[in-house]
């Protein structure tokens, strides 16, 4: 009997922080902008990386294996390479990008004329679209690159790692999903008919 309430005594104690987080007043759903939320540092163990990249954009192959230097047992000459290979295609990317969002900008001011020429618009947006293809060839050039600086066993671990990231970032944005909606529904259940 002295087992049982022991255990009983253990469990609550264990159950009332979660108990009093789930029960405290209803949270906000998070409505700064992403660009305004800090990202996390690089983390030294796999797990905080994997916690720490559903918040980064980082996707690509060689930040994630400088993040995951250490899990991965990166070599010094690995580090190196992927360093320069990030440098190399982020720079690409961004230029890719830059051109990408002035051609938009010069495809709708074609618009605005008095007697729009379609044409010219078309041509216009096709030149930008095309910076976004060449933007992404950057990014897929460089991830194929940056695989082939990893042996097979680093790769089947960063499969792995980018497995479970992708499904802690798919729980986060359901549950955040759930809280928006929850959030919305108490804010409409408090309006006044109309």
């Amino acid at each position: 009997m002295k087992a049982i309430y022991v255990l009983g005594m253990g469990a609550a104690l264990l159950a009332a922080p979660l108990y009093a987080q789930s029960t405290a007043a209803p949270r906000k759903p998070a409505t700064m902008p992403m660009k305004k939320m800090q990202p996390m540092p690089p983390s030294e163990d796999m797990m905080a990386m994997m916690m720490s990249g559903g918040m980064k954009a980082k996707t690509d192959v060689a930040s994630i294996s400088l993040s995951l230097r250490e899990s991965l047992d990166l070599t010094a000459d690995q580090v190196a390479r992927f360093t320069a290979l990030q440098a190399s295609s982020q720079a690409e990317m961004m230029q890719h990008m830059a051109a990408h969002a002035e051609g938009m900008q010069s495809a709708a001011v074609l618009t605005e004329a008095a007697a729009p020429d379609l044409t010219a618009y078309e041509s216009a947006l096709r030149a930008a679209a095309n910076h976004m293809v060449l933007e992404h060839l950057a990014m897929a050039r460089a991830d194929v690159e940056a695989r082939a600086v990893l042996t097979p066993i680093q790769r089947d671990r960063l499969v792995l790692a980018r497995r479970v990231m992708k499904e802690m970032h798919a729980g986060m944005m359901k549950e955040m999903k759930a809280e928006m909606m929850k959030d919305g529904k108490a804010k409409m259940g408090a309006m006044p008919p109309g």
